[in-house]
């Protein structure tokens, strides 16, 4: 939560939001060729919780890497929609015999 001094510190015209970040969660994603290193940060910004990760999955399976766009009550529920975007999408894929490879999971140039 953003204290009281830390918003008057932060006031100025100029400031349209501010974001806080609540936690930062480093995994090493494990693949048949090297572990992949993810980091997910959940930022605050008045009651809402913002999902930022430094890297998205693109199986050969998707047309797109999976980029969600997470707004969230609760900081759990912005954690678990980046697992559910990684897991499901990476699964899927292992599900269908490919080898899991460390160039599925492609850079975020945001983070």
């Amino acid at each position: 939560m953003i204290s009281d001094r830390e918003k008057t510190a932060l006031d100025h015209p100029r400031v349209a939001q501010v974001f806080k970040v609540h936690s930062e969660y480093r995994l090493e994603f494990l693949t048949d060729d090297e572990p992949v290193d993810i980091r997910l940060r959940i930022e605050e910004s008045g009651d809402q919780f913002h999902l930022q990760q430094s890297r998205f999955i693109k199986t050969p399976l998707q047309l797109q890497p999976d980029m969600p766009k997470c707004n969230a009550l609760t900081p759990e529920d912005a954690l678990d929609e980046a697992m559910q975007s990684l897991t499901t999408f990476f699964d899927m894929a292992v599900r269908t015999d490919l080898k899991p490879s460390a160039s599925w999971f492609v850079p975020n140039p945001s983070f």
